[in-house]
């Protein structure tokens, strides 16, 4: 199995289109209905549950990913909000390839793991002059920039003007209903109803990039296992 190289390069030229094709070995599906006999309507269902279960597996083991790559500080925002949707699609009545779909949608710095540091003051320990002394209080307060530092492996270090945005404190309670202050980062808007947004990361190539390297090899010996399974009980019992 392998993701089509013109399908991945093209997938990741239009991030919008969030499919990818797998492709599917269709000596290998033949092979299978050939040892194992069944109806067209047995074939057809067998398939359908084979890349339901498919898109399953594969779905933890892309959150098992994402915990790892993006660090979001809480798993069930990320079945809510993130990977909400893992399907497989079939390509008609042809078992040559079958499309995958999934979300990937902007996190808000909030809910993932990570640094703010900047703003007003700026970072003590880079404003330094050039003998490695610390700058003077003048020159701190003269800092102009946020930074945000995920740790998640696969985000990058994200900055934003101190004209345009500013870092706010909220309180947050977690599961064991203990309340801690944190921070998040707010931009301001020149239009619109809200005057700030709270500021997102884009996390849909670096994640994109993850589950095409990592997950989807996985992909193809996953759907003939379960579609073999799958066909023999339907046969076995004579379910159609």
């Amino acid at each position: 199995m392998a993701v089509r190289e013109h399908e991945r390069s093209s997938a990741r030229q239009r991030r919008l289109a969030r499919n990818l094709v797998v492709d599917i070995d269709e000596d290998e599906v033949l092979k299978i209905i050939a040892k194992l006999g069944g109806s067209k309507s047995q074939i057809r269902k067998a398939w359908g549950v084979a890349l339901k279960r498919a898109a399953s597996a594969l779905r933890m083991k892309a959150m098992a990913e994402f915990k790892k790559q993006v660090a979001p500080r809480s798993q069930k925002m990320i079945k809510k909000r993130v990977l909400h949707n893992f399907i497989i699609r079939r390509n008609g009545d042809e078992f040559d390839e079958a499309k995958v779909w999934f979300g990937l949608n902007a996190i808000k710095v909030r809910d993932l793991r990570g640094r703010i540091s900047g703003g007003r003051r700026g970072e003590r320990h880079q404003l330094r002059d050039e003998r490695g002394r610390f700058a003077p209080a003048s020159r701190r307060r003269k800092a102009r920039e946020i930074r945000f530092k995920p740790a998640g492996e696969s985000l990058p270090v994200s900055t934003w003007s101190t004209d345009d945005a500013f870092i706010n404190q909220f309180e947050a309670e977690n599961r064991n209903g203990r309340i801690s202050k944190r921070k998040t980062i707010l931009i301001r808007q020149t239009s619109g109803r809200r005057r700030v947004r709270e500021a997102e990361i884009d996390i849909y190539e670096a994640m994109l990039n993850r589950i095409e390297d990592f997950v989807f090899p996985d992909a193809e010996a996953l759907i003939l296992k379960n579609f073999e399974h799958e066909l023999k009980f339907r046969v076995f019992k004579g379910l159609e």
